[in-house]
């Protein structure tokens, strides 16, 4: 679909030349098979697909259609920019010289450079701008994500934190009660005038009651070592 789009003005020509000598009908086949290869490898070598793209505008004019978008994707597909500023640079310089050597005054070949910066510079400007946004972009959503997944670890550790306190203060408030009720217990049993049957009562619940608290102490060591 994109090479269709791209190549459309120039097999536009090639069907109905607007000016017939400019270019062989072979030469303009030949730019548009050249033209398809570098569509076809734009995503895994885009500055190799975009310096080809300009180098086709030697062979006719509307090869220029293809430049910005394949000056926009490189921008947006490629992390280094040195790679494509010195691509930039070489078709500049190689563009001067040739119009050096070929005599062409500079009204000839200077709006070619504007033509480069236009078609090519700027395009490849907002496809890298239009990347680091995402980027940018991407970087916020995680950096949000991480944040609330700390704050669910910080919530879960104060919960944590909170059944523990609350597991200590019933074991001294209920240890200290039963260990109340064995003492007094103890002290019934020992009490003089109180019958056989009534003693082994105070001793079961003194023994109950010091059951009671080594059970509430394993418990409450459970939920510190969940802490």
């Amino acid at each position: 679909m994109l090479y269709a789009i791209l190549a459309l003005p120039v097999a536009g020509d090639l069907i109905s030349p607007l000016q017939p000598g400019h270019a062989y009908w072979w030469l303009k086949a030949a730019g548009l098979a050249v033209l398809a290869a570098a569509v076809a490898v734009c995503r895994a070598w885009p500055t190799a697909a975009l310096l080809t793209a300009i180098s086709l505008t030697a062979v006719h004019g509307n090869f220029v259609f293809a430049m910005p978008v394949l000056s926009y994707l490189t921008g947006l597909r490629t992390v280094r920019a040195q790679p494509v500023l010195w691509g930039y640079t070489a078709v500049f310089v190689g563009g001067v010289l040739l119009s050096v050597v070929r005599g062409l005054d500079v009204t000839v070949w200077f709006p070619s450079t504007i033509w480069l910066v236009l078609f090519g510079v700027l395009p490849w400007l907002v496809g890298r701008y239009w990347r680091q946004h995402q980027e940018l972009l991407h970087a916020g959503w995680e950096r949000a994500e991480h944040l609330e997944h700390e704050q669910r670890i910080i919530a879960e550790r104060e919960r944590l934190r909170e059944r523990a306190r609350i597991a200590q203060d019933m074991h001294d408030s209920l240890g200290h009660e039963l260990a109340l009720i064995a003492v007094r217990a103890g002290a019934l049993q020992v009490a003089p005038g109180l019958g056989e049957r009534h003693r082994a009562a105070a001793a079961e619940l003194r023994t109950g009651a010091a059951d009671a608290t080594d059970q509430l102490r394993e418990i409450i060591g459970v939920l510190r070592e969940e802490t």
